[in-house]
Order: structure tokens, then sequence, then C-alpha cells
């Protein structure tokens, strides 16, 4: 609210999903906006799915609460089940009983869960994994079988041209605000064994592979 009505320049990255709700844009503020890849990663995930319901698992934070609610209005309505949790305790509940509430998963992000340690974390969810899972973000890729990951640098690059083409005497009026749009396919072969999963070919030549020594 400070910059919305003033004459310097502000170019904006990492606003999740949605600027109406702080009176973006106006004529000296553009930017890129951060499309979580939700939509497109259930898509991937359908396929392997027994039905149509939807689990959702994260921290409870701001961010998450706001992307519940952007998800619910615009894909998902009454098709999902979220659980935005607080402990590890928590966590640990939460997701077993998505295993059998829901058809498949998403884990977007680990954050805000207190008492979250890594390996003990990447075990349990290994041992306990029935259902096709998915995130969104590259540092989860040890907790989903299948990460749909955001690329930071998009954003980056794009406010760094941006704001060189301001500089250059460019009106940010005349620079549309945009939507990311490049993602980085993960796939965790370990918990695709676990999950009775098996990639087509063509799918596992484009991704990145990890923990693949351990299948056997």
């Amino acid at each position: 609210p400070y910059y919305k009505d003033k004459k310097l320049p502000v170019v904006f990255c990492g606003i999740n999903e949605s600027i109406a709700e702080y009176g973006y844009p106006s004529d000296f503020i553009t930017g890129m906006i951060e499309i979580t890849p939700f939509n497109q990663t259930i898509k991937f995930l359908k396929p392997y799915a027994k039905g149509r319901r939807i689990g959702y698992i994260s921290g409870n934070t701001l961010t998450q609460r706001k992307l519940v609610s952007h998800m619910e209005k615009k894909y998902f309505t009454g098709r999902m089940i979220p659980y935005l949790v607080n402990t590890w305790t928590e966590f640990q509940g939460a997701f077993l009983s998505l295993q059998n509430e829901a058809d498949l998963l998403l884990f977007p992000n680990y954050s805000g869960i207190r008492g979250w340690e890594k390996n003990e974390a990447e075990l349990f969810i290994h041992n306990y994994t029935k259902i096709p899972s998915g995130s969104v973000n590259i540092f989860m890729s040890k907790y989903a079988i299948v990460t749909l990951a955001k690329i930071s640098d998009e954003h980056g690059k794009y406010a760094a041209v941006t704001s060189l083409k301001i500089l250059a005497g460019r009106h940010p009026k005349s620079i549309p605000v945009v939507e990311s749009e490049q993602y980085q396919l993960t796939l965790n072969m370990k918990l695709a064994q676990k999950a009775g999963i098996i990639f087509p070919l063509p799918v596992i030549k484009q991704a990145k592979l990890i923990n693949q020594e351990s299948v056997r």
C-alpha cells in the first residue's frame, strides 16, 4: 500500500497465486506471480490413483493457508482433504489418516512443522506411503514420489531483466504482470516402488531420478 500510488517503480516476484488482494498491479508496479503447479502435479498423478480424492498436508503457515483457500476455490471444491499441522506428531497422525482418506496426496512443504527431523521423516514416509504423492519444491523430493518443482531462477532472471528495461526508460505500466511457467520434474524411484508405481520410459527419460540405487 505504501508504493501503490507512488512513482517509484517496483518489480515484484514470489507472490503466490494472486496479487488482487494486495491491490496490484498499478501503473508503477509490475512483476511475476508465483504459480504453484498443483493442478499439473495432480494431472501427472491421476493415472496412478484409484480415485479422485485429493489429500493435502503441510505446515500451518500463512502461505499454506492462502494456497489451500485458493486451490479449493479454483480447482478442487469438495474434493480436497487438507491437513495443516503444527508439529511432527500431528504430521504423523495426519499422514497416516490420509493414506486411507485420499487417493493421492499433495505435500508441498514441511516448513512450519515443529520437531521435523529430515532423516526420521524420510524413513517414516517411506514406511507408510501407500498412495501416489506429489510436491512442488525441489527440497521436498525425498518425501514425495513426484516433484514438479518451481524454478526460482525464473523469478530472479525476470526481475533483473524487467528492472533493466525500466532503468533504460520503459514505463512499468507497459510491462504486463506475468505468471511463472518453468518446472523441473523429479521422480523418487524408491518411494514409487513402495507405492507400486511404474513410470513409462518416456517419463523417466525427461525426469531427474533420485533414490534409484535403492530400487531392486
